[in-house]
Formats: C-alpha cells, structure tokens, sequence
C-alpha cells in the first residue's frame, strides 16, 4: 500500500490554524481541500467581487494540481460553494476559463448561508486522478 502524502504546497497561504493539508495524496488519488481567494500571504484576493474571487479560487486550485503533477484534465470532481446565486455567473465563467478545451470533471454547485471567513464568497474542493 502506498504512503498517505500530506502536503501545503509553496504558493498557497498556510491553511489557517495548521489544521489540514491543501493536498492529501494516496498512490495516483489527490484531494485538494476547499481553496477560497487566499492569495500566498493569507489575504483575501477580491474582497466583495465574486469574479476576482473565483479567477483568484482556480489560481489557487491549478497550484495545488500542479503540485502532485496534475493538471485540471486529471481532476474528475469539484465541489463549488457559492454564498449567493448572484454569484452564479462569476463562478461559471472562472470554470470555462480555467478548464478551456480540458476534458470537464463532474461537479456540485452548492449555495450555502456562509463559508468560513466573512469575506468568502466562493470555495472549491477537489478529487483527482494522477497519470
């Protein structure tokens, strides 16, 4: 059986309060935990704009894939929180963006009341599939 690799790859901010990893790997299986519009230093990217916040979220998301040799075609499922509907199109287009002409994973959109900091506005969490 292969080692559980638990990772905070250089680029994304510490997770706050030490307690998870950004990327938890087992053989060619990753989960990314929820990544939200922190830039590396911990500050929130886009306070209030949900189309920065989401282009800010994918950034975040590619450095964690790229970081166990991934790339978004490796990752099968997403599962996007959203604090409002209006934010809808804003988390949409940052998809399209950010996945292009890859091969699309299977996903979840979910409107929650909060996330874990007041000023998130849009988190994505991840399953992939390494080469």
């Amino acid at each position: 059986m292969p080692d559980i690799e638990r990772t905070n790859p250089e680029g994304l901010a510490p997770p706050p309060g030490g307690r998870y990893s950004h990327v938890v790997r087992w053989g060619n299986l990753a989960w990314i935990a929820g990544q939200t519009s922190r830039g590396p230093d911990g500050a929130v990217i886009g306070v209030g704009d949900a189309e920065a916040q989401a282009r800010q979220v994918y950034a975040n998301l590619r450095t964690a894939i790229e970081s166990v040799g991934g790339t978004f075609a490796n990752i099968v499922k997403v599962t996007i929180f959203i604090t409002s509907e209006e934010h809808l199109p804003a988390a949409r287009a940052a998809q399209n963006e950010c996945w292009g002409g890859a091969p699309t994973p299977a996903s979840s959109m979910v409107i929650v009341k909060a996330l874990a900091q007041p000023d998130y506005l849009i988190e994505i969490e991840a399953f992939a599939v390494l080469d």
